[in-house]
């Protein structure tokens, strides 16, 4: 596919997402916190930028391949470590964001709100 995912058909369940979703808003909060630091104190550059969203992106394109390509079940805690560390985030803390009650009720009140406006699954495509 043009999107880089290759559906393999390893996939045997649907997973609920919320966890894995919240690990995407963590990623996004370090993202961020990474590039606060930077400006308040630059320094050489040890990361290799990266296009289309930086660290959460690049988390969400695991979180895609452990799913659709490797058959791994995203809704479980180990995998979720897994991705967050093959990114560079602390494993540890990721899955303990990711499994916060109240972080769950917000992304899952984010999750409402973006149904109600037509997503229904991911990866979504708008024209």
């Amino acid at each position: 596919l043009a999107a880089g995912i290759d559906f393999t058909g390893r996939t045997d369940r649907a997973p609920n997402t919320l966890k894995a979703h919240a690990l995407l808003r963590y990623a996004l909060e370090q993202q961020r916190a990474r590039e606060e630091a930077a400006a308040a104190a630059p320094q050489p550059q040890t990361e290799e930028p990266s296009e289309f969203g930086g660290l959460q992106h690049r988390l969400q394109q695991v979180l895609f391949r452990q799913y659709f390509t490797d058959g791994l079940f995203v809704g479980d805690s180990r995998v979720l470590r897994l991705a967050a560390e093959e990114v560079g985030l602390d494993g540890d803390a990721a899955v303990a964001y990711a499994e916060d009650e109240q972080v769950q009720r917000e992304v899952a009140r984010e999750a409402q709100a973006n149904a109600r406006a037509g997503v229904s699954g991911v990866p979504s495509v708008f024209i």
